[in-house]
């Protein structure tokens, strides 16, 4: 039986699996395991601004820089949206969150219950449905949908992932534009679970 070729594995550029050096220097002579390669020396100064309590996959993007731009447009309008969506969502929930809190100071309000006149079972449903509505706005939108665009277009770096939190991906592309094929590495990092095994 004939052994399969491994042309096509031969023309794809190869990637990088790296753990910053520690600080002094050394990185005790590490091997990156197969089918990684160690990154090249020019690399260094890249690598010495990441923290090493991550592991990172480093690869040069060879697509042209046309074809990039056509994959950025899907991020941006889809960040776009959930921001249109969110602004609208905000504006429309801003009256009814101000009644409420009218009627938490005791003032009379589109919000306030008239509980000697009101129903029990009309009282349960109207807790219930701002129960949902807390959920819904703090939790779901405000807690994760939220995070996407804010991420996207203003970044939220911290001191941890040592990225700038006022550049986000749209300030990245706008700083650096899209480079010739070849010429732009991409960064892969690792969730907190890494932690662990690069202690």
């Amino acid at each position: 039986m004939a052994r399969p070729s491994k042309s096509r594995n031969a023309k794809r550029p190869p990637s990088s699996s790296t753990k910053p050096p520690p600080p002094n220097g050394n990185n005790n002579n590490q091997k990156s395991p197969s089918p990684f390669t160690t990154p090249s020396p020019n690399l260094q100064t890249l690598l010495s601004a990441f923290p090493p309590s991550h592991i990172y996959i480093l690869h040069q993007d060879p697509t042209p820089p046309s074809h990039r731009r056509q994959i950025f447009l899907v991020p941006l309008l889809f960040n776009t949206l959930l921001l249109l969506l969110l602004t609208y969502r905000l504006t429309t929930a801003l009256p009814t969150y101000l009644a409420l809190f009218a009627s938490i100071l005791g003032y009379q309000s589109p919000s306030s219950i008239n509980l000697p006149a009101t129903p029990i079972p009309q009282i349960i449903q109207i807790i219930a449905q701002r129960m949902a509505m807390f959920t819904f706005d703090g939790l779901i939108l405000a807690r994760y949908v939220a995070e996407w665009p804010l991420l996207f277009f203003w970044g939220g770096g911290s001191s941890e992932s040592n990225q700038d939190p006022g550049i986000g991906c749209m300030g990245c592309r706008l700083r650096i534009g899209f480079p010739p094929a070849g010429k732009e590495v991409i960064v892969r990092r690792s969730r907190r679970w890494a932690s662990d095994i690069v202690a």
